[in-house]
């Protein structure tokens, strides 16, 4: 069931990094095998090799989603620019729930095809190194793949579920 799928999904493939002020989470090169969502604190992620102009990264900020679609090797470093608690998702423990009995595989099918249109609008053979990033879309993006992704979700019930949380809701006007 789909409930089942979601609190597999957070029991299993789901856990929790803290990090202290200048600890690295990963640099550029490493092969990357989670996506996280910056839960507490702040984090800076500098591109490629670089050690000037990070880009800095807070609540509700998520990087590294790659990971859960295709193989990826992370394209810049995460330091921590603070104590900065993260949430986890295991690319394949993911991967692994929700191929597996799932009735929402086509609708995540349908996602991974999206993201990559977002992420490679071009192809692959057209990008270069250093044109991508494990910085992902925005938060308006993955609604709108969530919302053409899974037909008859209403994810603006799902937006008005979750009001007084800490992540911000997306107006449909």
């Amino acid at each position: 069931s789909d409930l089942g799928c979601l609190v597999s999904l957070c029991h299993l493939a789901a856990s929790q990094e803290l990090l202290v002020h200048g600890q690295v989470l990963f640099r550029c090169g490493d092969i990357a095998k989670k996506m996280y969502f910056v839960s507490q604190g702040e984090c800076a992620y500098y591109l490629g090799v670089s050690e000037s102009d990070p880009v800095l990264l807070w609540p509700p900020s998520h990087l590294g989603e790659a990971a859960l679609w295709m193989s990826w090797e992370h394209r810049g470093r995460l330091t921590a620019s603070s104590y900065c608690e993260l949430v986890s998702i295991d690319a394949q423990k993911f991967q692994d729930i929700v191929t597996f009995g799932t009735a929402k595989l086509s609708g995540f099918r349908r996602y991974a095809v999206l993201f990559w249109e977002s992420e490679f609008p071009c192809g692959i053979a057209s990008v270069s190194f250093e044109s991508v990033n494990d910085l992902s879309c925005s938060l308006e993006d993955i609604e709108y793949m969530v919302a053409n992704s899974f037909p008859g979700e209403d994810v603006t019930k799902a937006a008005e579920r979750s009001k007084g949380s800490k992540w911000p809701r997306i107006s449909h006007s």
